[in-house]
């Protein structure tokens, strides 16, 4: 069971871009070996980093009070859209926003983007203590990033329960070309920093 009146799917509109792609992210602590041709990112208004290739784009925005960042392989257009890359879209006070507290809220979250999907190749869920997430693997077409192109797409809902803060990491590609990709994938969100705090 999952919520579908509108009182409790808003965000999910505010937070469902046309692209969206993640792994299971994991939180990084000390200090991290830096593959050749990539770079930390500070992600500044979150308190977190990510390591990005080096010849890849970086754009911060804001929608509806929810700071998005978005590091993407070609620059994106007029409209915000691109087809390959990393989006972290973070949502805080969700309790205040939703009426349930965040890590409820991821997992509703995931279900209903599996729900939504043509075709679910994996999921799972994980407690790192702090964080709780909530994952899963899809392939699907979006409409707003490209009629005709079939993605491949993993999305993690993350729930900071000490803050009550969620994260949607997110990293998507055509699907013809996720075998080139899925390595820097792996090097861009699985030594993903975030913060406790924020």
């Amino acid at each position: 069971m999952y919520f579908k009146g509108k009182k409790y799917r808003f965000l999910f509109s505010i937070l469902v871009m046309f692209l969206v792609v993640a792994s299971p992210a994991t939180f990084a602590n000390g200090s991290i070996s830096i593959p050749d041709g990539f770079c930390w990112q500070k992600l500044g208004k979150i308190k977190s980093k990510v390591l990005k290739p080096r010849k890849w784009h970086c754009k911060k925005s804001v929608k509806e009070g929810n700071i998005i960042y978005s590091i993407t392989k070609e620059r994106r257009n007029f409209r915000g859209k691109f087809l390959t890359g990393l989006t972290i879209n973070t949502v805080r006070n969700v309790t205040k926003k939703t009426k349930i507290n965040a890590e409820l809220f991821a997992a509703y979250y995931i279900f209903d983007y599996m729900e939504e999907s043509e075709n679910v190749l994996d999921k799972w869920e994980r407690d790192d203590g702090v964080f709780v997430r909530y994952g899963c693997e899809v392939r699907k077409k979006i409409s707003k990033a490209h009629p005709d192109i079939t993605f491949r797409i993993r999305v993690s809902a993350i729930a900071n329960t000490k803050t009550d803060t969620m994260y949607v990491v997110i990293f998507g590609c055509p699907e013809e070309e996720w075998q080139s990709v899925s390595n820097i994938e792996k090097v861009m969100v699985n030594p993903l920093v975030l913060s406790e705090k924020f």
